[in-house]
Parts: C-alpha cells; structure tokens; sequence
C-alpha cells in the first residue's frame, strides 16, 4: 500500500486511527437511532455503508482518499456495533440471552486477532486491495441472512428525538477524547514533542484536549439528567448507572477491551516507519496478535456454560417450587422459614 499510495508517516497513522475516532464519536448517537427507526435496519444500512466505504477503500488512489474512506467505513461501523446488541437482547431471554451475549463477545473478540491475521496474508499473497475486498461478499450473505432470520424490533413507546444538543455533545466530546488519546504519542502528553503539528510554546495541546473532553462529558451527563427528569426523550439515561449490575458491567467491559484491544490499536510510537524502514511483512503483526484468539473463545465458552447451569437451575428450582405449591395447595415463597406460622402453610 505505501508503495502504490506513498502516503506519509502522519496519513499511514490516519488510516487506522481516523477510523476509531469516527466510531466512537458517533457509536451512541447511533444506538439512540436505531431504537427509533427500527434495529435491523439501521444494521442493514450500517452493513451497506460499511461496504461502500470498503469499495473506496480498494479504489483509493491516494492516501487523503483512503483516510476518507476509512472515515466513512467508521460511520458503519458505529452503526453496526450497537444494533447487534440490541438485536441479540431483543431476539433472546431468559438464559438464552447470556448465551447470545457470551457467543457475540467470544466471537468480537476472536476477529479482533483473526482480521489482522486474514488482512496481512491477503496483502502478502495477493493485493492491499483484497484486505478492503474480502468485507463485500461476507457483508452481502450478512444482509441476506438478517432479514431471512431476523425480526425488526424498535422502542414502540418511546417520543419523537429532540435531544440533538446532547448527540452533538456526545460526538464532540468522545471525538475530543479519542482524538487526544490517539494523538498524545504524536504532540506529546505534557510538553511538545519536536515533530508536533500544533504546540503551545514548548507545551502540548493534548491536555487542553482532554480537559475540554472532561468538561463536555460532565456537562453532557447533567443534561441527560436534566432531560430524564423533564420526562423528555434523551440520548442515554444516565439514571441506568444507579443499578450495580449495568455500572459494574461497563466497567468491566471497559477494562477488558482496554487491555486486549489498545496493543492493537495503538501501536508504539514510530512503530509504523519501523515497519516501512525494515519493509516488515503485513502477516507479522496479526501472527503477533493470534494468541488474543485463545483467551475470548475461552471466556465465551466459559460465559455459555455458566449461563446454561444457571439456566438449568432455575428451571429445576421452578419445578420445585410448582411441585411443592401443588401438593400442599399454598406457594412455599409465602410461607415463612420458622416458627408457627410455618406450620399454618402446612409444613
């Protein structure tokens, strides 16, 4: 790809990272949407977006072109991401849906190894452009299967939107972010780096960022709040936070993508003109990244068996329960543990 685009150092960064800045930008904007205009087809156009984008990406004649392609592919995927989601929670109950859940994670985070892995063998064995290729025809079965299998669902009972001044906050605010993150290595995190595009004096720019981010985030939260309490339609209830098993779960899903996605994602610095200095072969760094394989298809397998003992529990404890109420004729969740009236219950 450098030798046909001969991009820059900066526009070889851009093609990676300008991807994940648009994803996470517009990532809750777009699961806000598609409980509104319908779930599956805000998939549907996600998976078309994302293919187009894919067709540019293998036309792009330059480097500048390739980073708006890659751009827009990052306006798919954050359409696609958290549709899935509310598919599988639509679609499943009961312990089924841990089991869907636990299916999805397991297999996201296998393709976070296995995309790098098929990507590079397919820029060493053939062309750059199979690794933008290769989405098309899987994203056309996608879409042939999501409509033949798959209901629509949406949010019957929710208004109109209105809350467009907090979308924008949110697109601003985690694109503030993710853009200091990103871009930290290369302005420098405290003081100017030599290089820097934009310095203030001998300082960096990236804490102006990232303290603007805090601030539009905070400021974001208290007017979902303020909205929740109007009784008015929001981009998030941020009240969900109030229950320990939503919170903790963020948590944890942030700490775990944290350590298994940022290796990939955010390469050591100089990282990419090593690579173009020493010509490193496109495999190598999806060989490097294949152990991550074992460690999701673990904890998916784990998640699906717990998940169905539990399942199973329940389901003989119900049983219990039912046998129990039918042969004394009173229902045992009633009845106290001890004393006399116990024995009024009939035990």
């Amino acid at each position: 790809m450098t030798a046909d685009l001969d991009p820059s150092t900066t526009q070889v960064q851009w093609v990676q990272e300008v991807y994940t800045l648009v994803f996470a930008a517009l990532l809750m904007v777009w699961g806000t949407t598609s409980d509104r205009l319908g779930r599956r087809r805000v998939l549907a156009a996600g998976l078309v977006v994302f293919m187009v984008a894919s067709v540019l990406c293998a036309f792009a004649p330059s480097g500048t072109w390739l980073i708006a392609a890659r751009a827009l592919q990052g306006v798919g995927g954050s359409m696609i991401l958290p549709t899935t989601l509310a598919l599988l929670n639509a679609t499943f109950r009961g312990p089924e849906r841990g089991i869907a859940f636990a299916v999805w994670g397991s297999t996201i985070g296998s393709m976070a190894a296995v995309g790098p892995v098929l990507g590079g063998w397919l820029t060493s064995s053939f062309s750059w452009h199979w690794a933008f290729w290769i989405n098309v025809p899987f994203g056309i079965a996608v879409v042939v299967l999501l409509y033949a299998s798959v209901r629509e669902s949406r949010q019957h009972e929710t208004d109109r939107f209105t809350d467009w001044l907090g979308a924008g906050a949110s697109v601003l605010g985690f694109g503030l972010l993710v853009f200091a993150l990103i871009e930290g290595r290369s302005y420098g995190w405290w003081t100017a780096t030599d290089d820097a595009p934009l310095t203030l004096g001998q300082l960096s720019p990236i804490p102006l960022f990232l303290l603007a981010a805090a601030i539009v985030l905070a400021l974001l939260v208290r007017w979902e709040k303020h909205r929740v309490e109007a009784g008015r339609s929001v981009l998030l209830d941020v009240t969900l936070f109030r229950i320990p098993t939503f919170a903790n779960g963020n948590v944890t899903a942030l700490t775990v993508s944290l350590g298994e996605f940022a290796p990939e994602d955010h390469p050591p610095p100089g990282s990419e003109e090593r690579g173009r200095r020493e010509r490193i072969q496109p495999d190598r760094p999806g060989r490097q990244l294949a152990p991550l394989l074992q460690r999701p298809r673990r904890t998916g397998s784990a998640g699906s068996a717990q998940s169905s003992r539990r399942g199973a529990c329940e389901r003989r404890r119900a049983r219990r329960q039912q046998g129990r109420r039918g042969a004394s004729g009173q229902d045992p969740a009633r009845c106290p543990r001890s004393g006399a009236g116990r024995r009024s219950c009939g035990s």
